[in-house]
């Protein structure tokens, strides 16, 4: 019961989670300005603009600014000044990777360029990963430029990125090159995703099994390439709305742990009370934390941290239930997958590490090799379990055909024609026409007596033959005793050549074989005349009385 509450909870929270995502989508993307898309072409090796900047420090003091790096500084906002060199061309660009930063652009006092918070419409500001770029022309040489970085998540740090001077072509393929490793590794993800995606699909359609396992998967690895495409720097090619990029990103790496905590969970098929209370609270961070964004408390930059903290507390909670799996179990696949695990853990560390600490974004690249040995791990994992099901399944598959099958003729046997007796009186409607022959195999008692059982056993396999010729795709074959056969047919329209095809079936058989055999058979054709089983039972025995009266004939 505590278990079903913890799941209710946990499903309305993601119901107004979802909800209240669409809601901020469709919002911010409505009210975001598209930025100035441009068309990547071949150019020549960027220019990086990294000597001569100099800004104010806290003391009053002049210094120089080495590019990249990071500042802290008083108000969290640093102003670089640099006097316009010279150029040969008609035009350049100054242009650099802005993260989650606040920009003004001006050419002595005249605004050139801003990227503001107050751009983002009604909700708190959302700034996503941008390309910040303005045109400089030859009548700028000798202007003074100045840059204004504004801190927008850490008021007393600000990261100075690195700015390049440049034809516009040559650094977006510089862009493009640089962040190609990324994308082909989320193009490898989503190959994998809509792999997992198709074999829980027919899991689910042709095997008849639910395999939960296999669609956590999937979520798992769709969501973690969805944050770790629409966190690149790529997406300035592809999107002209980075702050909806930006929050797709957001809730991606909300999601992540969700899945991940639900697989551990059905592989290891043991309910923990641990693991259902950190997917909600994971679930109702999400939901926290979009409330407060939507009503302008905080913005989703500054209440990351929380994220991470519970990022921390779900590895932890996975660790501890994994290590007490393999202590009670001692299963292969628990060492497999908390191997995997640890992995991710100390790569995620060591990518906190690098977004709190480090200049740039490598962050990314650290979740990146951790995530690909976690998903190694997961895919072998999720290889093993299928495998364990499929294997199964084919053994019941199995198990279910013997019991219904007889071994020696590989048709149908008693038990599989009581069942199917049982099917015909209940699928068939009043009226409905149903024919069946009845079949016995002629001097066996006397094949047995003079040349053995084997050989008795090889005329009921060669009658088993010559009935599967005769009545192949319209007949439904049933053997009912040693030396009895009986037929269902429902296609009426062939029951006018079966005669023949038994007849040259046996000729057949009696032509490759020393001991011949000899077949009387007996067909009956009734309706369905009420809801009891009589007419049924009449209607084989008046096949039966028919065959019977056929072996007669045949002896004389």
């Amino acid at each position: 019961m505590r278990e079903k509450r913890i799941g209710k909870i946990r499903h309305w929270i993601l119901f107004f989670t979802v909800v209240i995502m669409a809601v901020l989508g469709v919002f911010t993307a409505l009210q975001a300005e598209p930025e100035p898309r441009n068309v990547r072409e071949k150019g020549s090796s960027v220019n990086q603009w990294d000597t001569g900047w100099h800004y104010q420090a806290d003391d009053g003091t002049e210094k120089t600014c080495e590019v990249p790096s990071q500042i802290k500084i008083r108000g969290g906002k640093i102003i670089l000044r640099q006097t316009i060199p010279e150029f040969p061309e008609e035009e350049k660009y100054l242009g650099f990777l802005n993260h989650y930063q606040q920009v003004e652009i001006y050419v002595d006092g005249v605004s050139r360029y801003r990227y503001m918070e107050q751009q983002t419409g009604t909700f708190h500001g959302m700034l996503g990963n941008n390309f910040c770029m303005t045109r400089l022309g030859r009548e700028d040489a000798g202007k003074e430029i100045t840059v204004i970085f504004s801190g927008f998540y850490r008021e007393q740090l600000v990261q100075v990125p690195v700015i390049c001077l440049d034809s516009r072509e040559s650094m977006l393929l510089d862009i493009w090159v640089r962040e190609c490793p990324r994308i082909i590794f989320c193009v490898v993800l989503l190959v994998l995703s809509a792999g997992m995606f198709l074999l829980w699909l027919l899991l689910r359609v042709r095997e008849a099994v639910h395999v939960s396992s296999v669609f956590y998967a999937w979520i798992f690895i769709l969501v973690s390439a969805v944050w770790i495409l629409t966190d690149s720097k790529f997406m300035v090619f592809l999107s002209p709305w980075p702050r909806l990029i930006c929050l797709i990103s957001f809730y991606a790496f909300y999601m992540i742990p969700i899945p991940m905590l639900s697989f551990i969970g059905d592989v290891c098929q043991r309910r923990s009370a641990m693991l259902d209370w950190m997917k909600t609270i994971l679930a109702g961070n999400v939901l926290v934390q979009s409330l407060v964004y939507l009503i302008g408390g905080r913005k989703l930059m500054q209440m990351l941290p929380i994220t991470h903290i519970l990022y921390v507390a779900a590895m932890i909670c996975s660790v501890i239930y994994m290590v007490k799996e393999l202590r009670s179990s001692k299963a292969q696949y628990a060492r497999i997958f908390l191997g995997g695990v640890f992995f991710l853990i100390v790569m995620a560390v060591v990518s906190l590490v690098s977004f709190y600490t480090g200049v740039g974004s490598r962050y990314a690249m650290y979740y990146q090799l951790g995530l690909l040995g976690f998903v190694c791990a997961l895919l072998r994992m999720t290889v093993r379990q299928v495998n364990e099901i499929l294997e199964d399944r084919t053994g019941d598959r199995i198990l279910e055909e013997l019991a219904y099958m007889d071994i020696m003729t590989k048709l149908g046997n008693r038990s599989a024609y009581e069942m199917r007796l049982q099917e015909l009186q209940e699928t068939m409607t009043r009226g409905q026409e149903l024919s069946a022959v009845m079949v016995d195999l002629n001097g066996l008692k006397k094949v047995n007596d003079t040349f053995g059982h084997r050989a008795g056993d090889e005329m009921i396999k060669g009658c088993a033959r010559c009935l599967r010729e005769a009545f192949c795709g319209f007949g439904e074959i049933y053997r009912i005793g040693g030396d009895e056969f009986l037929i269902f047919l429902k296609r009426l329209q062939s029951i006018r050549s079966w005669e023949k095809n038994l007849e040259e079936a046996q000729e057949k058989y009696n032509q490759e074989h020393e001991v011949k055999i000899s077949i009387a058979a007996g067909i009956a054709t009734g309706r369905k005349t009420g809801e009891s089983d009589e007419w049924l039972h009449e209607l084989i025995g008046r096949a039966d009385r028919n065959m019977y009266e056929n072996k007669k004939s045949s002896r004389k």
